[in-house]
């Protein structure tokens, strides 16, 4: 767990399609950057996507944030661009690391109607979809290195605010979610017939939703 006394600097592992876009604007807008007459308290803000980059920093540019002496700071990167031994220098440089994760279905879902949102109609239905991507390696799969995470947890809003208020003493005052795509839920999907009993089966016995289950578990 993220002890309080050491939230001067953080890395965010953004897992894709796991809130995590509401995640950072709301941390960046809302609790690091908050005090306009002590700017020295805020932290500096490290996210290649708000600086205009359109990618990712690079393993280089990671290493390159240890080096810097400033009080506070937080670094934001997608979790594909992070890696085992990136995270165990950060945690050696007194960073805190932490991320969310979602049910694998729900993230299965949720990308493929943001990818139908990006490109157009599929050409697979989404039980072709999501039996193809079970245990596939995909940047919304939680990395096999998630155990050297300070803090992981499955993301809901009550748990994000909870995250807050123990972490950095702050509610939440805006909860609306942005980057949302048009997924109604795995649970819907399976109700309508839309998600196959097979593939079900398929998703439950994967390594990717015990690793779930297991977070699921330690979170309580």
């Amino acid at each position: 767990m993220i002890d309080p006394r050491t939230v001067d600097k953080l890395a965010f592992v953004h897992i894709m399609k796991t809130a995590g876009s509401y995640v950072d604007r709301y941390l960046c807008d809302k609790v690091l950057g908050r005090h306009t007459m002590r700017r020295w308290r805020n932290h500096v803000i490290k996210n290649s996507w708000r600086d205009g980059l359109d990618r990712d920093w690079t393993e280089d540019e990671l290493r390159g944030f240890l080096a810097l002496t400033d009080r506070r700071i937080y670094v934001h990167n997608h979790s594909v661009s992070w890696t085992e031994e990136l995270i165990r220098d950060y945690g050696d440089a007194g960073y805190c690391t932490f991320s969310w994760v979602r049910h694998p279905g729900d993230a299965l879902c949720s990308f493929y109607h943001w990818r139908i949102e990006q490109d157009g109609p599929p050409v697979e239905s989404l039980d072709e979809f999501v039996r193809a991507q079970i245990d596939a390696g995909r940047p919304w799969e939680v990395p096999s290195w998630w155990e050297l995470l300070d803090f992981v947890a499955p993301f809901s809003q009550a748990a994000f605010e909870a995250f807050l208020t123990s972490r950095f003493g702050v509610g939440v005052d805006d909860p609306n979610r942005v980057n949302k795509s048009a997924n109604e839920g795995y649970d819907h999907y399976r109700e309508t017939g839309e998600v196959s009993d097979e593939t079900h089966e398929l998703l439950e016995a994967s390594r990717h939703m015990r690793i779930f289950t297991e977070i699921c578990h330690r979170a309580g």
